[in-house]
């Protein structure tokens, strides 16, 4: 188990941008939701929450963002609520540290 947990925290270390995201807003806050879970802390995650903050918008939420491409044609799909929702939980758990 703990070579499995290596492996999946290294691969999304190494995805991880200059500017502290993964991405877009639900990439983002992914990242974190699976270093948070597997005890992340420090810079790395000071930088993706800094990120996703600046990111957030006036109304509160974040952008929409596909969770789910089709496989058959292009079709995105996505929903602005669960990406926020997805960055609400982000903060929680940071800020549960």
């Amino acid at each position: 188990m703990q070579k499995a947990v290596s492996k999946v925290r290294t691969a999304t270390l190494e995805l991880q941008q200059e500017n502290g995201g993964w991405g877009d807003d639900f990439e983002t806050a992914a990242g974190l939701l699976i270093l948070i879970n597997l005890g992340g802390k420090g810079e790395t995650i000071e930088r993706g929450v800094k990120n996703l903050l600046a990111r957030q918008m006036s109304d509160g939420g974040w952008a929409l963002n596909a969770l789910y491409r089709g496989a058959a044609n292009p079709v995105r799909f996505g929903s602005r609520a669960h990406t926020t929702a997805l960055c609400v939980e982000v903060l929680a758990k940071y800020l549960g540290q």
